[in-house]
C-alpha cells in the first residue's frame, strides 16, 4: 500500500516518516534501516547475481497454454473500504464493502479463497474473505519473523502454486513467506536491495519467477519491477511512474493498480536486468484509491471454473501419399467437451513444414464461427464455444493447401495443431499432427561383381551404382548388403545430388561354404531421406558361380619291381564348378612324363574328360621304393579367371624281395655230414608280403621252413633247411646250391627272387705210404718210406703234416705244407730198425696225413698199411730176399713190373691177413702207389710184400682185385707143393 496515502490519513507525511525512521532504526523485521531521513531518485541497480557471477535467468516453470481472462479484484481503504471486481477491458462487474482497512488481498493459489492482510495491526491477522459479500469467513494470527514491527505495515501479499503466501512491508525490503493454515511466516531468503521497500504485491508468472514491485520509501516513485528468481536472486526489468499499490494476473498479461484508481496492462515482462520505463496500456480510470489488488490467476495457475475444456482434432484428406501437384484439404476441430461455455478457446497451426512442400491455396481458409488467420507459416483461431450441447460448441476450420509441382521440399508436409488457451487439449494422442507423403522418384541401385567367378578364399570385389531419380538431393545413403557375410558397404559421404549417380564399394571373402553351395547369390537394399522422406531401392540380384575342377589319378599297375617297368596313369579331370572352362589342360607334375590323349579341352558343369600318360621306373624308384605321382589340371573361364587343382597323389610302390642263401659249413669231408643252410629273406618293397615261400634248388631239395605270417615292408626274417651229403657229392667234389623265395603282395601279385649261389666244396686228403728196402735182417738197419699226399678235394689245405704209426714214430717231412685242389707233395721219413723189429720179423706199419681248411677245420686221411718182413741172413736175387724157412721171411722184391721173383721159403705161423693163409705162398712185389699189380715169385709163404695189396686198390678195383688176388695164391701154392713133392 502507498504509505503516502496513509499517512496523510493518519496526520501527514512526517509523521510517515518518523515512524519509519523508528521502524528501520529498531530493525523491524529484519530489513535494512534507512540512514538519512532524505533519499535522492533511486538510480538504476545492476541485476542480481548468483554467488559465481552469472546472470541469472527466469524460472523454468513454462506453460503451454494462455489462461483465459479472469475478472480482476481490487480493495480500497481509508474509511472508503471496499471489494471491486473488473474485466480485463476495465468494466467494472461488482462492488461491495469490506470490513476493515486491509493492506493488501491475494486469491488463494487454486483460486477459490480470497485472503486480506491487516494495516496498521501488531500482531498481523490473515482474513478470509467472502467476495460475493466482502465478509471476513475466517482469520489467522501472523507468527514468526513477519508478526514482528514490520508486520504493522504489511502491503504485500501474493500466491505462489505451492499454496503459500508471500508477504511484504513497507517497514523492510525482506520477502517472507507464510502458511495460510497456521499463519506461521518464515525468511523467503530474497530481499530488495538496501533502501527499498515493499510497494504493494507479488504475481507468480508463468515462467516460474515471480513479479514484485518496490520503491524508496521517502520518494515513493517510481516503482521498480523485480523477478525474483525460484533460486532467491533477483533482477530488476524496469520501472514505472509514480506509486504502484497492487499486481494481477489474468489471461497471461499483468495488470498494474495505481493508488489514483487507474488500472494499466503491462504491455510485456522483460528478463533482461533494466531501469527503463516499463510501457503500460490504460484500461480504466476508477478514480478509486486502491490499496492493492489480485487475481485467480496470480499463482501462475488458470484456475479454470470446473466444466470448462475443449478439444482440437484434425485431420487431412487424402492422406497421402499424394502426387505432386496435389491438393490437400486441413480440417481443424475444436470442440466444447466441458459444461460450461468456453468465453475463450484457441489453437496455433504450425505450418513451417507444409510450406516447405506446398503452398496455401488462396481463400481457402475459412471458419464455422471464431476468428481464423494465416501469419506468416502459422495459422490461428480463436473464439467462444458455447456450452453443449448447444449450436457453437464445435467450430470447424478448413484450409487446402496444394503440393508443388515439382516439389523440391522434403517430400512430407507435417504439422500439429495445439490448443493455445488454456483448457485445450488434443482430442487424441495422434489427433493434432498430420503427415502427408509426396511420392518421391525412387532411386535405384544396380549391382556388379568384379570377378566372373569365384574359388573359395578368393576377393570378390562388389560395386553398387544409387542413382538418385528425385528432384531433390538425397542423404543418408546407406546400403546393405544382403548376401552371405553381410559385407560393409562404403559410400561416398555427403548428400547425393538430384540426378547424380556414386559409387559404392564392399568387397567380400569367399568361403567354404560358398563352395559348396557352388555360388554366391546376393543382392543389396538402399536406403535414403528425401527430405524428412525416407526411401529405399533393393538392387538386381548377383550371382558368382564357382569356378572349380576335379583331377583324379589313377595308376594301372599296382606296383612295380625293377626299373625300365612302364606304369601307365589315367585322369580323370570335371568341372565341378557351375561356369563353363576353356583351355583346359592337364600336367604330370614328374618331370618327364607327357599326359596325352585328352578328349577335349573345353568343358561345361558337370562335364568331365579322360587323358593318359606313361612312365619308365628307374634305378632311383627302387632306392626310393615307390613312384610317387600327382597330376594338376587348369582351367579359364569365360571371364579369364582361372583354376587349377593337384589330384591325389598316386604312390605306386614297388614290390620286391630278395633271399640270401647261407651255409653253416664252410665245407664237407665225406658223405653223410649234414649242412645247414640260412636263408634271409628281405622285403625291399614299399607294402607288406605274406605267403613267403623258399624252395632250394639243390641236390635233395631240402626243405625249407620260414616264420608264419606276413613280413613287413624293410623288414627281413630267416628261414632254414638242412642236407646230408652223399658219395655222389664227394664224387663231384663240392655241393652247389640255390634257393629262391616267393612273396604275395597286398594286390596279389607274386614277387620272386633267386638267391646266391651256395657251394660247399668237398675237403679231402689221399696218402699212400711206400718203403725203398724189401727187407731188413738186423737191427740199426735204416727203412727209407715215402708218402704221396694228394689234396683229393675243392679246398685248399694248409699245414699238411704226415704222422707215421711205426715204432718210433719217425718224422715225416714235407716239401710243402699247403695243397691246392688236386695238387700232391711227396713226404719222406726214415726209419732204425730194432732188435724189437728183428724179433717180430716184421713191421707193419701206417700213416696219417692232416691238412687244415682256410676256415680252421682238420681233414685227415690214412694211407696203406705196409709191412717189411725180417730175413736173415737175406738175398737179393732173383728169387727172393730171403732162403730157408725163417719164419717171417719172404720173398725178394719183385722188379718194378712186378717180375722178380722171391726164392726164400718159409713158414708162416700166422696168416698176415685173412686172404693169406700159413704155408708156402708165393711172393710177388708191385710197384709202390700201382694198386692191384701181382708179381710171379716163388717164396714159402705169400708175403705182405710178396703181394702188395694196397688199401686202395682193394677199394678201387674190388672184387676183381680180391679174386685175382686168390687165383694168384692158389698158383703159388700149387707151384710150392710141386718143389716139395720134387
Amino acid at each position: 500500500m502507498a504509505r503516502s496515502r496513509r499517512c496523510r490519513s493518519r496526520g501527514g507525511f512526517a509523521a510517515a516518516i518518523g515512524l519509519a525512521l523508528v521502524g528501520m532504526a529498531a530493525g523491524w523485521g529484519g530489513g535494512t534501516a534507512l540512514a538519512s531521513p532524505v533519499r535522492a531518485t533511486v538510480s538504476a541497480r545492476p541485476a542480481a547475481v548468483s554467488a559465481d557471477g552469472a546472470d541469472k535467468k527466469s524460472g523454468s516453470q513454462t506453460r503451454a497454454l494462455t489462461c483465459p481472462p479472469a475478472p480482476l479484484w481490487a480493495n480500497t481503504g481509508g474509511g472508503n473500504d471496499h471489494l471491486f471486481e473488473y474485466t480485463t477491458t476495465g468494466t467494472q462487474l461488482a462492488s461491495v464493502p469490506l470490513a476493515r482497512d486491509y493492506g493488501d488481498i491475494a486469491w488463494s493459489a487454486d483460486g477459490t479463497k480470497l485472503y486480506g492482510v491487516t494495516w496498521n495491526a501488531l500482531p498481523p491477522v490473515l482474513y478470509t474473505i467472502n467476495p460475493a459479500t466482502g465478509a471476513e469467513t475466517g482469520s489467522v494470527t501472523i507468527t514468526g519473523p513477519a508478526a514482528g514491527p514490520a508486520g504493522f505495515a504489511t502491503n504485500a501479499l501474493g500466491a505462489r502454486p505451492d499454496g503459500s503466501l508471500l508477504l511484504g512491508s513497507f517497514y523492510t525490503n525482506t520477502i517472507y513467506t507464510l502458511n495460510p493454515t497456521t499463519g506461521v511466516s518464515a525468511l523467503l531468503g530474497a530481499s530488495y536491495p538496501a533502501g527499498l521497500v515493499s510497494s504493494g504485491d507479488f504475481v507468480t508468472l508463468t515462467d516460474g519467477d515471480v513479479l514484485g514491485v518496490a520503491f524508496d520509501p521517502f520518494l515513493l516513485n517510481p516503482t521498480s519491477y523485480f523477478r525474483i528468481h525460484p533460486d532467491n536472486t533477483i533482477t530488476e526489468i524496469g520501472t514505472t511512474p509514480n506509486s504502484i499499490y497492487g499486481l494481477a494476473q489474468s489471461g497471461g498479461n499483468v495488470y498494474v493498480f495505481r493508488a489514483n484508481g487507474t488500472i494499466e496492462q503491462l504491455n510485456s515482462v522483460p528478463t533482461a536486468s533494466s531501469t527503463a520505463t516499463l510501457p503500460t496500456t490504460t484500461i480504466a480510470n476508477t478514480g478509486n484509491s486502491f490499496y492493492g489488488a489480485s487475481a485467480t490467476q496470480d499463482s501462475g495457475l488458470c484456475n479454470l471454473p470446473a466444466g470448462t475444456s475443449y478439444t482440437v482434432a484434425k485431420s487431412v484428406s487424402p492422406s497421402g501419399p499424394v502426387n505432386q501437384g496435389a491438393v490437400l484439404t486441413y480440417t481443424e476441430t475444436v470442440t466444447n467437451t466441458g459444461t460450461n461455455p468456453a468465453t475463450t478457446a484457441g489453437f496455433s497451426d504450425n505450418l513451417s513444414a507444409v510450406l516447405t512442400d506446398g503452398t496455401i491455396v488462396p481463400g481457402s481458409v475459412t471458419a464455422s464461427s471464431g476468428s481464423a488467420n494465416v501469419s506468416g507459416s502459422t495459422l490461428t483461431w480463436s473464439g467462444t464455444l458455447t456450452a453443449p450441447p448447444a449450436t457453437g460448441s464445435t467450430v470447424t476450420v478448413t484450409y487446402k493447401v496444394q503440393v508443388n509441382n515439382p516439389d523440391t521440399g522434403s517430400f512430407a508436409l507435417t504439422n500439429a495443431v495445439a490448443p493455445t488457451i488454456a483448457g485445450g487439449t488434443c482430442a487424441t494422442a495422434t489427433g493434432c499432427t498430420t503427415t502427408v507423403l509426396v511420392n518421391v522418384p525412387a532411386p535405384t541401385i544396380t549391382k556388379k561383381a568384379a570377378e566372373s567367378s569365384f574359388v573359395a578364399g578368393q576377393t570378390i570385389h562388389y560395386t553398387y551404382t544409387v542413382t538418385n531419380n528425385a528432384p531433390v538431393a538425397l542423404t543418408n545413403v546407406a546400403v546393405t548388403d544382403t548376401g552371405p557375410g553381410a559385407p560393409t558397404v562404403s559410400c561416398p559421404p555427403g548428400p547425393l545430388a538430384a540426378g547424380a549417380s556414386e559409387p559404392c564399394t564392399a568387397t567380400y571373402t569367399a568361403t567354404a561354404a560358398d563352395a559348396a553351395a557352388g555360388k554366391i547369390v546376393d543382392t543389396a537394399d538402399l536406403t535414403a531421406n528425401v527430405g524428412s522422406q525416407k526411401v529405399t531401392a533393393t538392387s538386381n540380384q548377383v550371382t558368382v558361380p564357382l569356378r572349380a575342377l576335379t583331377i583324379t589319378k589313377s595308376a594301372v599297375q599296382p606296383n612295380f619291381t625293377a626299373p625300365g617297368e612302364t606304369i601307365n596313369y589315367t585322369y580323370t579331370v570335371t568341372n565341378t564348378g557351375q561356369i563353363p572352362l576353356t583351355n583346359v589342360t592337364v600336367t604330370d607334375l614328374t618331370p618327364g612324363v607327357t599326359v596325352s590323349g585328352c578328349g577335349t579341352n573345353q568343358l561345361a558343369p558337370g562335364q568331365s574328360t579322360t587323358c593318359q600318360a606313361t612312365y619308365t621306373t628307374t634305378a632311383a624308384d627302387v632306392a626310393a621304393k615307390s613312384v610317387p605321382d600327382q597330376g594338376q589340371a587348369t582351367g579359364t573361364d569365360t571371364g579369364g579367371q582361372t583354376v587349377t587343382t593337384t589330384s591325389n597323389k598316386v604312390v605306386t610302390p614297388l614290390d620286391a624281395i630278395a633271399v640270401v642263401k647261407k651255409a653253416g659249413q664252410n665245407q664237407f669231408t665225406a658223405a653223410g655230414q649234414t649242412i645247414t643252410y640260412t636263408y634271409t629273406v628281405t622285403n625291399n618293397g614299399a607294402q607288406p608280403l605274406t605267403g613267403i615261400t623258399v624252395v632250394d634248388n639243390g641236390p635233395g631239395t631240402p626243405t625249407v621252413s620260414c616264420p608264419p605270417g606276413p613280413l613287413a615292408a624293410g623288414a627281413s626274417e630267416p628261414c632254414t633247411a638242412s642236407y646230408t651229403t652223399t658219395d655222389a657229392d664227394v664224387a663231384a667234389g663240392k655241393v652247389v646250391d640255390t634257393a629262391q623265395v616267393t612273396g604275395t603282395t597286398p594286390s596279389g601279385q607274386s614277387v620272386t627272387s633267386t638267391s646266391n649261389t651256395v657251394t660247399v666244396p668237398y675237403a679231402g686228403l689221399k696218402v699212400v705210404k711206400a718203403v725203398q728196402e724189401t727187407a731188413y735182417s738186423a737191427a740199426g738197419q735204416a727203412l727209407h718210406y715215402t708218402f704221396t699226399v694228394t689234396n683229393t678235394g675243392n679246398v685248399s689245405l694248409s699245414s699238411i703234416a704226415v704222422a707215421d704209426a711205426a715204432p718210433g714214430s719217425p718224422a715225416v717231412t714235407c716239401p710243402v705244407t699247403t695243397l691246392a685242389p688236386g695238387a700232391s707233395t711227396t713226404c719222406t721219413a726214415t726209419y732204425t730198425t730194432t732188435d724189437a723189429d728183428v724179433k717180430a720179423g716184421k713191421i707193419t706199419d701206417t700213416a696219417t696225413v692232416t691238412g687244415t681248411t682256410p676256415d680252421g677245420t682238420s681233414v685227415t686221411a690214412t694211407s696203406n698199411t705196409l709191412t717189411v718182413i725180417a730175413c736173415t741172413p737175406c738175398k737179393d736175387d732173383d728169387h727172393g730176399g730171403c732162403d730157408g724157412h725163417n719164419p717171417g721171411g719172404k720173398g725178394g722184391w719183385g722188379d718194378g713190373n712186378g717180375h722178380h721173383h722171391g726164392g726164400g721159403h718159409g713158414h708162416e705161423p700166422t696168416p698176415v691177413s685173412a686172404i693169406q693163409p700159413a704155408g708156402h705162398h708165393e711172393g710177388g712185389s708191385g710197384t709202390p702207389g700201382a694198386p692191384h699189380q701181382l708179381a710171379q715169385g716163388h717164396g714159402g709163404g705169400l708175403a705182405a710184400t710178396g703181394v702188395q695189396v694196397t688199401t686202395a686198390g682193394i677199394t678201387a678195383s674190388g672184387l676183381l682185385g680180391l679174386g685175382l688176388l686168390l687165383v694168384h695164391s692158389a698158383r703159388a701154392r700149387r707151384r710150392s707143393i710141386g718143389s716139395a713133392r720134387r
